[in-house]
């Protein structure tokens, strides 16, 4: 999802089973830590929880497409013998 992307309600219909969308997006959210690519699109469709429309319920449908087709990608924390902190710089190029 683009980070310009307005999910507005406009002139779209209310989704007709708002319980629904909460169940959906909760899930969403609870996936989240797990996969925090999803966080931007979870938090925009969180954002319409209590009155979705007919097009924030088919933006989070994409979601789900959207994890079953990355399946490969995930979040993996493991047990480490030893506790290490590192980090990276990032190197802008601008002079100092």
């Amino acid at each position: 999802m683009a980070t310009n992307v307005k999910l507005h309600k406009g002139d779209n219909p209310t989704f007709d089973d708002p319980s629904l969308y909460r169940q959906v997006v909760g899930a969403l959210q609870y996936l989240t830590l797990m996969r925090p690519d999803i966080s931007f699109m979870v938090n925009k469709v969180c954002q319409y929880m209590h009155n979705p429309s007919k097009y924030q319920w088919v933006v989070g449908k994409c979601i789900p497409r959207y994890l079953q087709h990355t399946k490969s990608m995930a979040f993996v924390i493991s047990k480490a013998s030893t506790l290490a902190l590192q980090a990276f710089k990032v190197e802008t190029g601008l002079a100092a």
